[in-house]
């Protein structure tokens, strides 16, 4: 198993709302784990999360990144 993390920005859809979720992970599979118990924690009912999908990834090190912003 590869000891390297990834920050994974994530857009997701909770609630009938767009969501924006960074995370650092090893995996794919555990960035979706993150992303998801983040969201959960953030809301005060349990939110309906209907889509999730990773919009970038890269691996994590000096300079590493991402603008988060819609509008610049």
């Amino acid at each position: 198993m590869s000891a390297d993390f990834y920050l994974y920005r994530l857009e997701l859809t909770v609630n009938g709302q767009p969501v924006e979720v960074v995370v650092a992970a090893r995996s794919h599979e555990q960035a979706f784990a993150i992303a998801e118990v983040e969201v959960e924690k953030s809301c005060l009912q349990l939110p309906q999360i209907e889509e999730m999908a990773i919009v970038e990834k890269k691996r994590i090190g000096r300079g590493s990144g991402f603008v988060v912003t819609g509008r610049l």
